[in-house]
């Protein structure tokens, strides 16, 4: 019995301590199962960006809507709005103006550059065929000729286009062909206001127009709804194409989403932030203004005789029901001194202004602002007040914005009426084509060109021009590229000029030379 004890004994520590051992492993490894729920349950997107307990989101609008829905539908309010922002508020005048000035400023010119490796002209042919395209171009963009109302040219049809696309969000152009005396071409452009677009009355083919925008199976805007008169709900239809597949409506807008076909204004996300600005800037200013003012009111009592001679400047009686009536007539001013009836007793308030605090915290909301129409807030504010660095940086990224809504503005409404124009004008013979015309590409290739405008400002020119002579000379840009980009000049033009100016700064030098030989010939005899 005591060898069978043993054995008993021991076969039963060691089973005792493997069970403990496996029962040690499975806590183990359910504690680990635990700890990776409990991680998982904290840091995905329901207990975060999507949670529905916290506090941040409560009365948070989790809807999603469609385009129509978000964008379309408001158009109407929010252009109102930002209009009226425009015309009231100085910060979102100044935003805009800027961009437009930045943007556009003198206009945005073509350099006619045809596709030789589809023409294959020679270089005396192309070289005549640009000449004759500039020539053309100028004639029609150069002049008031190119508007319908016989006002601008085309560089500042730009110019409003795209300031009108800034304030309403979507510029609609039209365009006509009409025959006027003493003008060489046809084509003209015509703004439509995007305020009068609207739906026609009645049933619309399959629901496909909604807020005056006609579209199909697609998606595609195929044509869009006017308001004839600003009294008038009577609507006119223009399409966006002709049956031809000619242009007839040019439609700059900057797009946020896809299928979207109204623009939102600039101004949009930052509405509220300069209405509720523009209130705190007038109160603020008008709390300033009363306590610029000093105004006493002398007090009487009811026996006493009305003080004479007080002083101040006289006021002159009023006409009306109201004449002598205290209450009306009481006000502060400057200056002012204010007789106060028997038992009439006033009591002001001190503003304590102007608020130590305002600019600090006009500066501030203008930082917002800046961000989000992607504008820095030293050039929003026109206040370059930081390192060279600082403002430079600022300068270089307000110039790659400016760059992506000079792309836009070309792509959008230079390049289909540079197109328009050299169709017209090779129709009508000012341009001498060497092959089919009508063919998709040769069409293509005479009308491609390079858009320039103003450059970029420069905060110390010598270094400027120091790095484009080091691109130039490394094979890492060309003159004529460098001279758009440093003064938005056209390097041909350049060395034509040069070149005159050197013929006549020898001519003076040779002048120069024959004066200088005969007065030492004269002083010579008169020795």
């Amino acid at each position: 019995m005591g060898i069978v004890n043993q054995i008993f004994s021991g076969w039963a520590a060691t089973r005792i301590r493997a069970e403990t051992k496996r029962i040690n492993a499975e806590t183990e490894k359910r504690r680990a199962e635990i700890m990776q729920e409990v991680i998982q349950r904290f840091e995905n997107y329901t207990h975060e960006g999507a949670s529905q307990r916290k506090n941040a989101f409560a009365g948070v609008d989790d809807n999603i809507y469609s385009h129509d829905e978000d964008i379309t539908e408001n158009i109407p309010t929010l252009i109102a709005r930002s209009r009226r922002n425009f015309y009231g508020n100085s910060i979102a005048r100044g935003a805009i103006t800027k961009l437009t000035n930045s943007v556009v400023h003198t206009g945005l010119r073509p350099k006619p550059c045809p596709n030789n490796r589809i023409l294959k002209l020679s270089e005396k042919e192309l070289e005549q065929l640009q000449n004759e395209i500039q020539t053309s171009w100028n004639l029609w963009a150069g002049s008031p000729e190119c508007d319908v109302t016989r006002q601008s040219n085309f560089y500042q049809i730009q110019a409003l286009a795209f300031q009108t696309m800034l304030i309403d969000g979507t510029c609609f152009i039209k365009i006509k062909y009409k025959k006027r005396k003493k003008e060489f071409f046809e084509m003209k452009l015509k703004f439509l206001d995007a305020g009068r677009l609207l739906s026609p009355k009645g049933d619309t083919p399959d629901g496909r127009i909604k807020n005056g925008v006609e579209y199909n199976e697609d998606g595609e805007p195929v044509a869009y709804y006017f308001r004839k008169t600003d009294l008038s709900y009577e609507t006119e239809r223009i399409s966006t194409y002709t049956t031809d597949g000619d242009r007839q409506l040019i439609v700059l807008m900057t797009k946020e989403r896809p299928n979207q076909r109204m623009g939102v204004p600039l101004l949009a996300p930052v509405l509220e932030i300069l209405t509720q600005l523009t209130k705190y800037t007038n109160a603020e200013l008008m709390a300033t203004v009363i306590a610029s003012m000093f105004t006493v009111f002398i007090t009487t009592d009811k026996d006493a005789e009305s003080p004479l001679n007080l002083g101040g400047v006289p006021k002159m009686p009023k006409k009306g029901p109201h004449h002598g009536d205290p209450e009306v007539n009481m006000k502060i001013g400057s200056g002012s001194i204010v007789r106060l009836e028997p038992g009439q007793n006033i009591n002001l308030a001190d503003p304590k202004r102007p608020s130590q605090n305002f600019e600090a915290f006009f500066t501030a909301l203008c930082k917002m602002i800046g961000s989000a129409l992607g504008i820095p807030h030293e050039i929003l504010m026109a206040k370059f007040d930081a390192s060279y660095s600082a403002s430079r940086g600022a300068v270089l990224e307000f110039w790659k914005y400016i760059l992506a809504c000079r792309a836009n503005l070309i792509d959008n409404l230079c390049v289909p009426v540079y197109q328009m124009h050299l169709d017209e004008a090779a129709a009508k013979g000012f341009i001498d084509i060497k092959c089919d015309y009508t063919n998709p590409i040769n069409r293509s290739a005479y009308s491609e060109a390079e858009f320039y405008g103003t450059a970029m400002s420069q905060l110390d020119p010598k270094k400027e021009v120091e790095a484009a002579l080091l691109r130039i000379n490394s094979g890492l840009s060309t003159r004529a590229r460098e001279a758009r980009a440093l003064n938005g000049s056209d390097i041909e033009e350049n060395f034509r000029q040069l070149e005159k100016e050197e013929k006549q700064i020898r001519k003076m030098r040779e002048v120069k030379k024959q004066n200088g030989n005969i007065t030492n010939t004269d002083e010579g005899g008169d020795a």
